[in-house]
């Protein structure tokens, strides 16, 4: 990768007809976004905003990026390094419709939402990059449009949000062992309908809810054999998008129109820090590897914005050149 760039930021133009392409930005140290180059999965996108929370993902070790051919239903694989993206492998992605990646390490988590909607395991093998599929699991509740999936830092811990779940029943938790699932079980979030998850910590889930009443952002601890979620706190807004800084106090948030900055308290409660408005649809949201810049993805701009990591501030600073109108998902190389 460019020596002087202060972050590497990935974003895909999920274009169809097997034109899909993952686009590499560089931030400089001035703060400035440059196009770097554009790799193709050669597999499909969907031409059109994609209705979930991240189609692309790094590994643990930063070593390979992994997109996801929402249109094709596969999982392209790169080698990321040296300026460039070198393919490594492909594969199917256990399912239909893939809408959502994250990762734990070198292991992959990957939530199907077309027909027989599933959550598929993968691991990524560290030297080669290439994609070996670990177990496939069918959700609980086929019809009750899933939205996201979320691994906990040890990957023993998955959370999948179903924004129309039956009877109160949001969330499906997963509890996995090595290479078997270990139990499963749905639970209800406070209100409803969620969204967005992130975790900050291995009983500790960050649950957005996109429309009211009820809280918008919550907080919840996740109960012995995950049986059950206990709302800790909670905000008001309504997040599209959620991220945290690991092991650390703060949390960011993209709602329509707005990025805010929360704290993160020891046992899960949180508080609103500063709200910062942005024109257009944000959806997208990554923290670059230097800790000092956020960067977000606004769909009806087509463009990454960059906001000073500082909660007091969240100023922004820059944006991209202007990428392609159906340009979804964004991370940065850690």
């Amino acid at each position: 990768m460019p020596a002087r760039a202060a972050d590497v930021l990935f974003v895909q133009t999920n274009a169809p007809n097997g034109a899909n392409a993952v686009r590499l930005i560089t931030s400089g140290s001035d703060g400035k976004l440059r196009s770097a180059g554009s790799f193709r999965t050669g597999q499909s996108g969907t031409g059109r905003a994609i209705h979930s929370q991240g189609t692309l993902v790094t590994t643990g070790d930063g070593h390979h990026l992994l997109a996801l051919d929402v249109g094709s239903s596969t999982i392209t694989v790169f080698r990321a390094g040296h300026g460039k993206l070198e393919r490594t492998d492909r594969g199917g992605s256990g399912g239909r419709r893939p809408i959502s990646i994250v990762s734990a390490g070198n292991r992959v988590f990957v939530l199907n939402a077309g027909s027989g909607p599933n959550l598929s395991v993968f691991d990524v093998q560290a030297t080669s990059g290439r994609l070996t599929p670990v177990i496939s699991v069918p959700l609980a509740q086929g019809n009750a449009s899933p939205y996201a999936v979320a691994a906990s830092p040890s990957g023993s811990r998955v959370a999948v949000s179903y924004e129309k779940g039956t009877g109160g029943r949001d969330v499906e938790l997963f509890e996995f062992a090595g290479n078997q699932l270990k139990g499963s079980s749905l639970v209800a979030v406070s209100g409803g309908g969620p969204g967005a998850l992130a975790f900050s910590g291995e009983d500790q889930l960050l649950v957005g809810r996109m429309r009211g009443p009820g809280p918008g952002l919550a907080s919840y601890t996740i109960a012995p054999g995950s049986t059950a979620l206990s709302l800790v706190g909670q905000l008001g807004f309504l997040p599209c998008w959620v991220e945290n800084d690991g092991g650390g106090s703060l949390g960011w948030a993209t709602s329509p129109s707005s990025v805010t900055a929360f704290a993160r308290g020891s046992g899960g409660s949180i508080s609103s820090l500063k709200s910062r408005h942005l024109s257009g649809r944000t959806s997208d949201l990554t923290i670059g590897r230097s800790q000092k810049r956020l960067y977000v993805l606004n769909e009806r701009h087509a463009k990454v914005r960059v906001l000073a990591l500082d909660p007091r501030t969240l100023g922004v600073l820059s944006a991209s050149p202007p990428l392609p109108k159906t340009t979804t998902g964004l991370v940065d190389l850690r």
